[in-house]
């Protein structure tokens, strides 16, 4: 009779009358280590939030009432507030240092706009914020009297020059970004707080009278 045959049946550990304990169960140390994560992850989306609210205030679209408005692509904090957002929304996203990447299904959406709307951010955050793809970022060289770009009234392009073309999102679509991001941040939350009460919940009189880190073991 071989080993496999004189196995013992699994046992099973009561917690309640309806929960056990294999070693199929995740342990408080899994738990943890997705509170972590989502955590992290729920600051990034409401820092993406804010990020496309100052965006919009800032920078704006321009108004046809007032075309001498720096507005849209003519602003000169457009690329940075943009890359601000692509980085804070991407991170969660993208592999990082010992956090790890989210699931898979917080990039699974029912609106085809939000889907849209996150495949657009990675991209842009893969060819252009984290990497420079040569074939999406180019040098120009300007001839002299060459307009490439949007000049105040009664002002020429003067000399020759050059400038980086890339591909930019159009200042409108940050409205959806703002949309997605705060959808993200909102069904974030609701998750993690999920876990706190599970992690945390009843343990008060057991947890120390201070702030402690929280570390990823089995322990508090």
């Amino acid at each position: 009779m071989n080993g496999d045959s004189t196995k013992q049946k699994e046992k099973f550990i009561p917690l309640s009358a309806e929960q056990f304990i294999t070693k199929y169960s995740d342990k408080r140390s899994q738990k943890k280590k997705l509170f972590q994560k989502l955590v992290f992850a729920q600051s990034d989306m409401s820092s993406a939030c804010r990020a496309c609210e100052l965006f919009l205030d800032k920078v704006g679209l321009p108004e046809k009432s007032n075309p001498d408005k720096t507005a849209g692509i003519t602003n000169p904090i457009f690329l940075p507030m943009l890359e601000a957002i692509i980085i804070s929304y991407s991170r969660p996203f993208t592999n990082n240092d010992g956090v790890g990447v989210l699931q898979k299904k917080w990039s699974q959406f029912e609106s085809s706009q939000f889907a849209d709307a996150h495949e657009q951010i990675l991209q842009y955050r893969n060819e252009l914020v984290a990497h420079t793809d040569k074939n999406v970022r180019t040098i120009q060289i300007v001839p002299p009297n060459v307009c490439v770009v949007p000049t105040p009234k009664g002002k020429e392009m003067e000399g020759l020059g050059f400038r980086v073309r890339t591909v930019w999102i159009a200042a409108r679509r940050i409205h959806l970004f703002h949309e997605l991001s705060a959808h993200q941040a909102k069904r974030m939350l609701d998750e993690v707080v999920k876990l706190f009460d599970e992690l945390y919940s009843g343990m008060e009189t057991e947890l120390p009278n201070k702030e402690f880190d929280l570390r990823i073991d089995e322990g508090l």
